[in-house]
């Protein structure tokens, strides 16, 4: 009833940075909402656990090319979710303690390439941070890299990067201005839909946290 939707509605949901879950050693983000009473006083709390290596399968899934990558920091740089198969954490050489896989430590040089080329862009303000399309090389190799911020409304601060090597995207073609153009138009596009797709895909638990919220509220009126 309206009542109760008031009673879960009174507070948003709200994402967690990923984080180790503690049972299953997993990277893990949890989307978590208080349930108050008619009164303001809390009833529970639901959360929702979302294992990250379902997000890795997903990008796995994605075609980008023989030497293609696809893959999510967060905020702080550390990688969510990669196309590579890298591992989600990382042991300290000193203390052996597992903290999350950087972007810049990952051990890729093609991921760290791409988003420490990305961070250069916006200390230089040729990026606002926002999506960019861009090329460097590494080696003898040339990439072309897009990025998509992927800022979900209940928190999620997460960057989207596409990166393949423009030799297996444009084959034997010079690299001229026109197919520069082309190319840049069609990373953006790429990372635009890997945007839209990631939010369906976070739909689900969102539903399933309202609907165990509404669970709670009416429960305790009974």
């Amino acid at each position: 009833d309206a009542e109760t939707a008031d009673e879960v509605g009174a507070v948003a949901p709200v994402w967690t940075a990923p984080y180790r879950d503690w049972i299953s050693g997993r990277l893990t983000v949890t989307l978590s909402r208080p349930v108050y009473s008619s009164g303001g006083r809390i009833r529970g709390v639901c959360g929702v656990d979302v294992f990250l290596e379902s997000i890795e399968k997903f990008l796995k899934q994605i075609d980008t090319g023989l030497n293609g990558i696809v893959f999510i920091t967060g905020e702080s740089g550390e990688l969510v979710a990669s196309s590579a198969g890298i591992a989600s954490f990382t042991a300290d050489p000193v203390s052996g303690e597992n903290s999350i896989t950087s972007a810049a430590d990952c051990g890729n040089p093609v991921i760290a390439m791409t988003y420490m080329e990305l961070l250069r862009m916006k200390e230089s303000g040729s990026s606002d941070g926002n999506a960019a399309a861009y090329r460097f090389s590494h080696g003898s190799e040339n990439y072309a890299a897009g990025f998509k911020k992927f800022n979900e409304k209940n928190g999620l601060d997460w960057n989207i990067y596409i990166v393949v090597r423009e030799v297996d995207f444009l084959g034997r073609l010079r690299n001229t201005l026109r197919i520069a153009i082309l190319l840049t138009v069609i990373i953006i596009a790429a990372a635009l839909a890997l945007t839209y797709r990631m939010s369906e895909r976070l739909t689900r638990p969102l539903k399933l946290l309202s609907r165990a919220a509404l669970n709670i509220a009416r429960d305790r009126k009974s």
